[in-house]
């Protein structure tokens, strides 16, 4: 994202060079489930288009719902171990001396979780003909982090620029959810996201058990382990959970 970007610039600027290296670190380990996120929504490009100049807005609803669940439980696994072992993905992937870009680097994946529990938002605006008024929030949205950036980086750091990151990230898409809702009339949320919660919470207790009996500070095994044992775990608890009609309609539309 621009956003990033920028952030990347001004922390060179207001910090020393090991800074800059442990901040790039951590933001590109928190990018990874945005460029999940970005493949799998470039699936429903062509559904959305469709569905609206079809004027099938039930049928688009429907469409933003399950999308904006499914692309919410593929960014969801990699998060949970994100939370339990910060410091050793940290450790284990750039080394040692960038364990300092923890806390930053969960700041920041945070605030894509956010980015996909909003769903393909950009995407429903332009695709529906208001392209402009997702520039307008992506231009506010740069304002904001220059300027949050400018306010935080001095004062905090490395810290301060993930601070900046994440509202800025947020109220962009927060922003663009307000706006589907505010122009289509299309809300993405309902009690079907109860069992992904469920399936979070029973995935993050395992992680923690998991956690305790691998060595994963030092050791690519067992945070490899550790992270396909929660891709499994919340794959496992949605089937047990049970898979809604709905997705199996999405299933098929993919297909097709």
């Amino acid at each position: 994202m621009l956003t990033l970007r920028v952030d990347r610039l001004l922390v060179g600027y207001f910090l020393p060079a090991s800074d800059v290296g442990i901040y790039q670190a951590a933001s590109q380990a928190a990018m990874l489930s945005a460029m999940i996120l970005a493949a799998f929504n470039a699936i429903f490009s062509p559904m959305i288009a469709r569905l609206y100049h079809e004027g099938q807005l039930e049928r688009l609803n429907e469409l933003f719902k399950v999308s904006t669940k499914w692309g919410l439980y593929v960014s969801l696994p990699l998060f949970l171990v994100l939370i339990v072992a910060p410091r050793e993905v940290m450790t284990v992937v750039f080394g040692e001396p960038y364990a300092a870009g923890a806390f930053p680097m969960l700041i920041m994946a945070g605030a894509q979780l956010f980015n996909a529990a909003t769903g393909a938002v950009g995407l429903m605006l332009i695709m529906s003909g208001h392209p402009k008024r997702w520039l307008a929030l992506s231009v506010m949205s740069l304002l904001l982090n220059i300027a949050l950036c400018l306010a935080l980086i001095p004062r905090l750091g490395i810290v301060g620029a993930a601070l900046a990151v994440a509202f800025s990230v947020m109220s962009l898409f927060g922003g663009g959810l307000l706006e589907v809702r505010r122009l289509l009339g299309l809300w993405p949320y309902d009690r079907r996201y109860l069992k992904g919660f469920m399936a979070a919470l029973g995935t993050l207790a395992l992680l923690f058990i998991l956690r305790t009996l691998l060595e994963v500070e030092q050791n690519i095994l067992g945070l490899s382990l550790l992270a396909a044992s929660g891709m499994a775990g919340f794959a496992g608890l949605l089937l047990l959970l049970g898979i809604d009609g709905e997705d199996r309609d999405l299933l098929h539309m993919m297909r097709g």
